[in-house]
């Protein structure tokens, strides 16, 4: 991690950057290890102990058929309908805002000549 001149993170933040880290790691290993065991038959029945059962409903056969759950975001969008009186009810720019602005400063509409 690198860090700017004169900033310093704090022991706590630090500390749960590393957690984080691990985390992440750990579980982009296990991820891999599930999909190898699902790739090579062989290192399946070695997570199993040597034999694999019948009606075997482990994490293995679960991601070979596509049975992962995801976790899903709940994420409200207000609709436009809410901002629209607000930004009509601003009114347009005053003409002397745009007059102030350099010519390459605003968009063509907004600067007036003459």
């Amino acid at each position: 991690m690198t860090r700017r001149a004169g900033f310093r993170c704090s022991p706590f933040r630090a500390a749960w950057a590393h957690v984080w880290t691990a985390t992440a790691t750990l579980l982009a290993a296990l991820w891999l290890v599930l999909v190898a065991a699902e790739a090579c038959p062989a290192l399946h029945e070695w997570l199993h102990g040597g034999h694999i059962p019948e009606d075997d409903d482990c994490a293995v056969v679960l991601l070979s058929e596509g049975k992962v759950q995801l976790a899903a975001a709940l994420v409200f969008v207000p609709p436009v309908a809410v901002f629209m009186p607000l930004v009509e009810a601003a009114g347009p720019v005053p003409h002397e805002v745009c007059a102030i602005l350099a010519a390459a400063r605003g968009p063509p509409a907004a600067v007036r000549l003459g």
